[in-house]
């Protein structure tokens, strides 16, 4: 039979995949698919699928083509009907091919035949098309018989991960029980996690929705919109193998996936051994990503540009992806101390249990007060900088403040206002244990080179250039150290964190200025190689951040007093939608 040229994707898809023929069972008869250009059969795709609809159309125009027969071609919400045989193109809803449809990863295909049905089951763009094409060419033969029963054809993408289980039991058992109705975006939140553990492993959740939970039936995983739960707040109930995860909010759901992605992200191998037991949890409990084995502390730092209106609909993603991984402390950066947007967060995050230090200017740099017999405009950049504001979140049920403050850096250039960056710094202590730590927030100015002030109030300034740039951050840097020096002579040996959007990479003179310090060192440095992210930190909004180049978000540690069991530059498709910088988070133990 001579076959008509295929599409460019089936040549494309030939380079990706490994055809592994399968030994049909000759006992199995056969089925002959046209007779006379005529055929009894149609061809049922899955609804809602677009690369289903298209690989059924593509199948009848080259039975067509190849045959003369034409054969109806319609979805699954059509009712089988008695002595109409069907070819069923992606995950239908005819029941007899869901074991199949549980083994299939992305990436692969599988043609099976049970009685007088054929099933073409597979995921990933173009694979279904592809699977149509070797349906024809390979299983189909000239006089449009297919024999044998059972697996007929497969093809098997490559993975990291072989075997992944959840509580011991492969994830392809569990079914994924949405709720019908509410608030919660669920289903949105299953398909950024089912992303992660396709990226990973290849496979895919099977989905339902549920209005009684009397519909539910085990394995299962079954998504809960609670009503006594607190805002922030979610939870996670085992029966036998039964998951129930319950939120009351937008914000704890999404916490939820993001915390989920990061365990399948941790776990990636060639075997995935996930686990999740009865906990409850909201921001500052850890219960899905708990601290490192040995760590005493979390720290993050994250950049959240919450400046205009634009941003309101990100601050849920902010908030959430704190919750998902409760630092003790977080260091934030052009964060204004007032209006809605920090309002947004500020409310979640003290529902959360949080509190807020270093989250007004309250201070005047010290450099700019030993300038102040001489520099009449000294105090002027006191109250400028309104979107340069760097507070810290601290957990209040762990912490109380000893001492806070913050202020705008002074350098040279100075009067370049649209550009002034801060510092704020906080010193904390431990309520049970009555340990110090200083934690210190901060933003340097900016690698870029085309800025220009706003006016005569600005005293307009014709744009920086990295000479300059670098230069107002080595000015920072020394006035990042003088702070710390300071307070390490106030509180000997506290352990100390100084972390921010530094705008600059390791490279940069300023940075190795930081590592070079007496105690200070780049958490990247200090981190395990297994247990430290690769790859940028600054990324456009709702885009991953590359995996090659170098971070301009750092996190400095005391080394003399802590060491580091984890560095993680958090940039998963949910999380990046919050902000166009990824929250970079370590766990730190003290030595």
């Amino acid at each position: 039979m001579k076959k008509r040229m295929t599409r460019l994707i089936a040549c494309l898809m030939a380079l990706l995949f490994v055809i592994l023929p399968l030994t049909a069972c000759a006992n199995g008869g056969s089925l002959r698919i046209v007779k006379n250009g005529e055929s009894k059969y149609r061809i049922v795709y899955e609804n809602a699928s677009r690369d289903a609809g298209a690989a059924a159309e593509y199948l009848a125009e080259e039975l067509e083509y190849l045959t003369g027969a034409v054969l109806e071609v319609t979805d699954d919400r059509t009712e089988s009907e008695k002595g109409v045989p069907e070819i069923l193109v992606g995950r239908t809803n005819r029941g007899t091919d869901y074991a199949l449809q549980r083994t299939v990863r992305h990436g692969s295909y599988v043609i099976a035949r049970e009685k007088k049905n054929i099933y073409i089951l597979g995921a990933g763009s173009g694979v279904l098309t592809k699977a149509c094409d070797d349906f024809l060419s390979e299983v189909m033969d000239e006089s449009c018989k297919v024999s044998g029963k059972g697996v007929l054809l497969a093809s098997e993408g490559k993975y990291i991960a072989d075997t992944v289980t959840l509580n011991g039991r492969p994830v392809t058992d569990y079914t994924v029980y949405i709720p019908e109705t509410g608030s919660i975006d669920w289903k949105s939140y299953v398909g950024y996690v089912e992303e992660q553990l396709i990226q990973v492993s290849g496979f895919m959740l099977t989905t339902a929705t549920y209005t009684d939970p009397g519909e539910v039936k085990d394995p299962a995983i079954v998504l809960e919109n609670s009503t006594t739960l607190e805002e922030g707040a979610y939870s996670i109930e085992k029966d036998g193998d039964k998951l129930r995860l319950s939120a009351k909010s937008e914000k704890a759901a999404i916490a939820m996936a993001v915390a989920l992605i990061a365990r399948i992200a941790d776990k990636a191998g060639d075997v995935m051994e996930l686990s999740l037991e009865s906990c409850g949890g909201k921001a500052g409990e850890n219960p899905m990503v708990p601290l490192t084995d040995g760590a005493d502390i979390r720290v993050m730092t994250y950049n959240v540009y919450a400046t205009t209106s634009a941003h309101k609909g990100s601050m849920p993603y902010v908030s959430a992806s704190m919750y998902a991984f409760a630092p003790d402390f977080v260091c934030m950066q052009e964060f204004p101390s007032t209006g809605a947007l920090s309002d947004l967060v500020v409310a979640d995050m003290r529902k959360a249990g949080y509190g807020l230090a270093g989250g007004s200017f309250s201070e005047v740099s010290p450099i700019a007060l030993k300038n102040a017999d001489t520099d009449e405009n000294y105090q002027r950049f006191a109250n400028v900088g309104k979107n340069s504001y760097t507070p810290i979140f601290y957990r209040s049920d762990r912490w109380e403040v000893v001492e806070e403050g913050s202020y705008l850096f002074y350098w040279k250039n100075r009067y370049h206002m649209t550009n002034t960056k801060s510092l704020a710094y906080g010193v904390f202590q431990n309520k049970e244990t009555a340990e110090l730590v200083l934690i210190i927030s901060t933003h340097f100015p900016l690698m870029a080179a085309g800025y220009v002030g706003q006016g005569d109030q600005y005293m307009t300034y014709a744009g920086t250039d990295p000479v300059q740039g670098a230069a107002w951050r080595d000015g920072a840097v020394q006035e990042i150290l003088n702070e710390v020096e300071e307070m390490r002579a106030k509180y000997p040996g506290i352990l100390t964190v100084v972390g921010g959007d530094m705008n600059a990479k390791a490279t940069e003179n300023s940075m190795k200025t930081m590592e070079n310090h007496a105690v200070l060192s780049n958490a990247t440095n200090m981190a395990p190689n297994d247990m430290k992210s690769n790859g940028t930190s600054f990324h456009d909004y709702g885009k991953q951040p590359s995996a090659t180049g170098l971070p301009i978000d750092h996190l400095f540690v005391s080394d003399d007093v802590a060491s580091v069991l984890r560095h993680l530059i958090v940039g998963d498709k949910l999380t990046v939608q919050g902000s166009d910088h990824c929250p970079v988070l370590v766990d730190i133990a003290r030595k």
